[in-house]
């Protein structure tokens, strides 16, 4: 009896592990360079736009989209900066998203020492105190406790950033969605990152989500994600990479940006995980084409050059 139960155990404990499965959300592509941007303040140099500076903002926040639930386990974060006090606070965690498109609720997150940030530029791997439940859509943030001040003969002290694309990458057909990612000043309010800042890119908080499948339903591994098109622009072949949650049916589909479709390609059925595909895109012209990766659950579009 002790063994049956034994046995039970274990094949449980397969079982389970294989219906989990973690991936890595990006609003920023791995080939896209990071960048933060200098902060003016008076007409003199006061830290970062998207970090410690004179205009007192110190909270920004990225907003992502998942199919059905997942669990936010982590974040990976780029910076840079000057650190003098390395004792002081910075937080990660997890917002809801509320109705006016902009962080609402902290669902949890992490406390770390600035000591523990890497500030060349590398990346790094933060893991939360407990998995954070989400639903849909939510908001992965970081907080530094405190905007630049203390002026010394040096300068100010601790200007920590957080890296970002470049401006311009946020295409201007997406300024309209209030809330893709968010600024909080000291104390105060969200508000609209490029409506308060002006500037058109994404913040390199990228969330590490784990879905879990249940036997029976398929609220959690249905996400198409990661989709990526290398190189952008192209000519003659496209290596057009994305991840599959959960076993389906998978098309690529090519649309001009009057969204006729133009090309049709049934890759099959996949199985869950990472996928490469090449993709002849010679016959196109010269244009800016939406792609599309169709499972049976879900989409994901990237927007990509046809080089001549």
């Amino acid at each position: 009896m002790v063994k049956k139960q034994l046995y039970i155990l274990i094949f449980l404990g397969i079982s389970l592990s294989a219906f989990c499965q973690e991936d890595t959300l990006r609003n920023i592509l791995p080939e896209e360079e990071l960048i933060a941007y200098r902060s003016d303040y008076g007409g003199h140099i006061c830290g970062y736009a998207t970090g410690q500076n004179c205009w007192f903002s110190e909270n920004y926040a990225e907003k992502y989209r998942i199919k059905g639930k997942a669990e936010v386990i982590g974040v990976i974060s780029y910076h840079t900066g000057h650190m003098t006090r390395p004792n002081r606070q910075v937080t990660f965690d997890i917002w809801s998203v509320g109705e006016n498109h902009l962080p609402e609720d902290s669902l949890g997150g992490r406390y770390m020492s600035y000591r523990n940030l890497i500030i060349s530029g590398n990346p790094v791997k933060t893991h939360f105190y407990e998995p954070i439940p989400v639903q849909d859509s939510f908001f992965v943030a970081c907080n530094f406790l405190l905007y630049a001040h203390d002026a010394e003969e040096a300068g100010f002290t601790d200007t920590l950033a957080l890296l970002t694309s470049l401006d311009g990458s946020r295409p201007d057909s997406d300024l309209s969605n209030i809330g893709r990612n968010a600024v909080r000043f000291h104390h105060g309010q969200w508000r609209d990152l490029y409506q308060r800042l002006g500037y058109k890119f994404h913040l390199a908080l990228f969330p590490i989500i784990r879905y879990t499948y249940v036997a029976g339903t398929i609220d959690y591994n249905e996400a198409v994600s990661s989709l990526s098109v290398y190189p952008n622009p192209s000519v003659d072949e496209a290596l057009v990479s994305f991840s599959t949650g959960i076993e389906s049916n998978v098309r690529i589909k090519i649309y001009n940006l009057d969204q006729k479709e133009l090309m049709d390609v049934d890759l099959g059925r996949k199985n869950p995980g990472f996928h490469h595909e090449n993709l002849s895109v010679s016959s196109l012209p010269a244009s800016v084409y939406i792609l599309s990766v169709e499972s049976e659950y879900s989409k994901q579009v990237y927007k990509f050059i046809k080089g001549e």
